[in-house]
């Protein structure tokens, strides 16, 4: 079951990132070991810990490395970014993979679909983005980052309900669920002033009023409502006509649309 749930969001983030230039990921697997029960999940953080210790990449790798490359990078980086047990100082290598497009694309893949159960159960507790990754998010061209951490949100909440098959709405789900930590951070970085700009909000705002004229079957400057008007007078017109195509491309529907409306305002509030 697993495996099940770990293949459909693989195939989503190909979607995902298919749209943002992307056409193929891979993903390093690490060996099972047999053990007894009693000491089963220590023995697997262990050599888990361990085992990604040892194929740590160079920063030169990870600054360089094509996209499927970076895909494998980032299966060895994710497991440690929460670990208590790994002395590896996760910052520079995040820097050093955020830097580009390939790393940056190629690290959310893993990040937002591979994850052990015992980093699930962690997850859940503590739905927080890394300090390390956080502090590296920072340094990223938000023009290459927005974008993709928008898509890393709506796509997944609009499969939920594309999805006839429960276990790929259940993954599909949690994509999204870790999508939306990642966008929340974003704004908040820009809240606090960190930012030179407002692009999440900008993204934010304009998903939104390009979601409600897709409902509505309208466009947004064709709109005559005041109320509506006044909304649109702070909507980037060329965002909104950039996520208008997108959901058309994708075929969004008003169940989809709805979704992404109640999700992004969820993000927002």
């Amino acid at each position: 079951m697993k495996s099940f749930q770990m293949l459909s969001s693989v195939i989503l983030m190909k979607r995902i990132l298919f749209v943002a230039g992307s056409s193929s990921s891979s993903f390093a697997r690490t060996t099972a070991f047999v053990v007894p029960r009693h000491d089963m999940n220590q023995q697997r953080l262990m050599s888990s810990t361990t085992l990604c210790e040892s194929n740590i990449p160079s920063i030169e790798e990870l600054s360089t490395d094509p996209f499927m490359k970076q895909v494998q990078h980032a299966s060895t980086l994710v497991p440690l970014l929460n670990d208590k047990d790994s002395n590896v100082d996760m910052y520079p290598m995040l820097k050093a993979q955020l830097s580009h497009s390939d790393g940056i694309r190629g690290f959310f893949v893993s990040y937002l679909t591979g994850s052990s159960e015992e980093e699930e159960e962690e997850e859940e507790k503590n739905m927080v983005v890394p300090k390390s990754l956080r502090r590296a998010m920072k340094k990223v061209d938000a023009k290459e980052l927005v974008p993709l951490a928008c898509m890393n949100v709506i796509m997944p909440t609009a499969m939920v309900t594309m999805h006839t098959d429960p276990n790929l709405s259940s993954s599909s789900a949690k994509t999204a669920k870790r999508g939306k930590v990642i966008l929340s951070t974003l704004l908040q970085d820009e809240a606090d002033g960190e930012k030179d700009d407002f692009l999440a909000l900008d993204n934010c705002l304009a998903m939104l009023e390009a979601a409600d004229a897709a409902i509505n079957t309208m466009e947004v400057e064709m709109d005559d409502d005041d109320d509506d008007d006044d909304e649109g007078d702070d909507v980037d017109e060329e965002l909104v006509k950039y996520w208008q195509d997108f959901y058309v491309k994708w075929g969004y529907k008003e169940t989809q649309l709805n979704d992404i409306i109640t999700t992004i305002s969820e993000v927002l509030a």
